[in-house]
């Protein structure tokens, strides 16, 4: 312990600061190290907060005291660890050069453990806000590495820095007209978000943005899916420009789409493989066609409709998703039929809203590849809805009722369906599916998809009015007869109280026979599949391994079942 008492340190300190003459500076300099060293936490906590003060005022010392405080960061005792980390950081903001390094030293420290990797994010936090650009790029640093081939690999500190950039914030949206200083920190124990909104949205520091942007799309196709779901969220709150068709956005979804593929081709050599991975990423991809609402309130943006343009995704899941040799794979579950089909209402949904909203101006030629992809899913969507009868509507949550009534307005668009009875049969067997789901299990969500198909059976009765529709029931099926159609549910959302229709022996017969019938003429709906019966073999899908997205993807070339990949 030192024989200096802390009034003499105080004296000798002062001494320094009146008269910084090299003696004076070196008598306070060997003080604050023998505190500093001394194994007493009193001494040692106020040696180390005095350090960063004389870092800047010893000059010729400055290497030694910078060492001083990585000492006390190493200290057994953890409250003086707790004033190194502090100290680190109230020494960046005094000493510019000394920044690159600290930030290093605080994002090893990420790895420490409760309380204290609480006040470690706290510092790091407060670190972006003194020097964001250089503290991006040493987080970057942790977050992949390069090899010396030149790919970048993810790095072991990825899950670590993932969670400090995705945590933190805000709860709710902050009011852009707010005073956000103290406001944006207070969750900083959590993590670094609230200061990486506080750069972007409030100092809208431009040349900081690029840096962490550029480094976290690169660093996506390391990470792991979850890892990846975390690092686009922050993607998208350092998005100001919430325009739409985004050309930014637009290089991310054909990124995350490429991903998807790639990691579609290696799941689907495997036979036991039911594809969880490939949906993880294509769910990732649906993030960037959703409405988004913003981290910062403000008047200009428009969060309905999506940064960039679905068709990628829509025209993906056309040509190598959907054909019916992929959708019917033994090892595809029903956990993953439904999830996909969620996935496609999303896309069919954000396609759809490109073409009709009037808030925005849609180039001509991207109006046109909507247009075309929206076909193709419709000349898929008939063995989808299949199986989704067969496989007793695998337990539809909201997302895959929305996936089956995007289906039905696809098939709807095809002029074919009112000259095809078959169609229709198929039609109302989804449309008696959707009603025993909703009334069985009071899945609400299923109350549209019920009401649109029978406003399609009810067009196709009025195209052949001397048809007869094999309806489960009678002719009251609460459906058709009750005359409610979907445009009046979405004004009058009342539901009809009756009893559920009761399964008619009839309707299975009438597919059965419907199933036997001679194949019908290419070019109408049905007849673009390979088969609809569920009793026919599946062809095998063969695949070319491929490190590129396929270029068909950049065409308008419709999808073929059965086709190479």
């Amino acid at each position: 312990m030192p024989a200096t008492s802390y009034s003499e340190l105080e004296a000798t300190l002062q001494q320094a600061r009146k008269a910084p003459t090299i003696e004076h500076q070196r008598a306070a300099v060997d003080l604050l190290l023998q505190f500093n060293n001394s194994g007493n936490r009193l001494q040692q906590l106020r040696a180390t907060g005095y350090l960063p003060e004389f870092y800047e005022l010893c000059t010729h010392h400055c290497d030694t005291i910078h060492e001083a405080i990585f000492d006390s960061c190493e200290d057994s005792k953890e409250d003086v660890r707790l004033a190194g980390y502090k100290a680190l950081v109230g020494l960046s903001r005094k000493v510019e050069r000394v920044r690159r390094k600290n930030a290093d030293v605080l994002c090893q420290l990420l790895q420490s453990t409760g309380s204290e990797l609480d006040i470690v994010r706290g510092c790091l936090s407060e670190h972006i806000r003194i020097a964001p650009g250089i503290t991006y790029e040493v987080i970057l640093e942790y977050l992949f590495t390069t090899s010396p081939d030149g790919n970048d690999q993810r790095s072991t500190f990825a899950p670590v820095v993932v969670s400090f950039l995705a945590g933190g914030g805000r709860l709710a949206t902050v009011d852009a007209t707010a005073q956000t200083g103290e406001i944006l920190k207070e969750r900083d124990a959590e993590g670094g978000k609230g200061a990486v909104i506080d750069i972007s949205w409030f100092r809208k520091d431009t040349v900081a943005d690029n840096i962490l942007h550029t480094g976290l799309i690169r660093a996506i196709p390391c990470l792991l899916p979850d890892e990846a779901k975390q690092v686009v969220g922050v993607v998208l709150d350092l998005a100001r420009n919430c325009a739409a068709l985004s050309p930014e956005m637009d290089a991310l979804l054909q990124l995350l789409v490429r991903i998807s593929l790639d990691t579609f081709r290696k799941e689907f050599a495997e036979p036991s493989s039911n594809l969880e991975t490939t949906l993880g990423w294509l769910d990732l991809s649906t993030t960037l066609i959703r409405p988004v609402v913003p981290p910062v309130e403000s008047a200009g943006l428009n969060t309905q409709h999506p940064r960039a343009n679905p068709t990628a995704l829509l025209r993906a899941l056309n040509i190598f998703i959907l054909p019916h040799p992929v959708w019917n794979r033994l090892s595809l579950s029903r956990t993953a039929h439904r999830d996909l089909t969620s996935i496609l209402g999303v896309a069919l949904k954000s396609t759809r809203t490109l073409l009709e909203t009037s808030r925005f101006s849609v180039p001509g030629h991207v109006q046109s590849e909507a247009r075309t992809a929206l076909e193709q899913t419709g000349s898929l969507s008939l063995h989808i809805l299949q199986s989704w009868v067969v496989s007793s509507a695998y337990n539809v949550d909201k997302g895959a009722a929305q996936g089956i009534l995007e289906l039905l307005k696809c098939v709807k668009l095809d002029p074919s369906f009112q000259q095809n009875p078959e169609v229709v049969e198929y039609i109302k067997r989804v449309h008696d599916r959707a009603g025993e789901t909703y009334d069985g299990a009071s899945h609400s969500y299923m109350r549209d998809v019920t009401r649109f198909a029978a406003d399609i059976l009810k067009a196709y009765k009025s195209a052949q009015p001397n048809s007869i529709i094999p309806l489960s029931g009678d002719d009251t099926n609460k459906g058709l007869a009750a005359g409610m159609t979907y445009e009046s549910s979405l004004r009058k959302r009342v539901r009809i109280d009756s009893d559920p229709p009761a399964r008619s022996s009839g309707v299975d017969e009438a597919i059965t026979q419907a199933s036997k019938r001679p194949k019908l003429m290419p070019g109408t709906l049905l007849g673009r599949f390979t088969a609809l019966n569920p009793s026919v073999p599946i062809q095998n899908v063969h695949i070319k391994a491929s490190n590129t997205l396929p270029s068909s993807l950049d065409k308008t070339s419709p999808a073929v079942v059965g086709t190479e990949l």
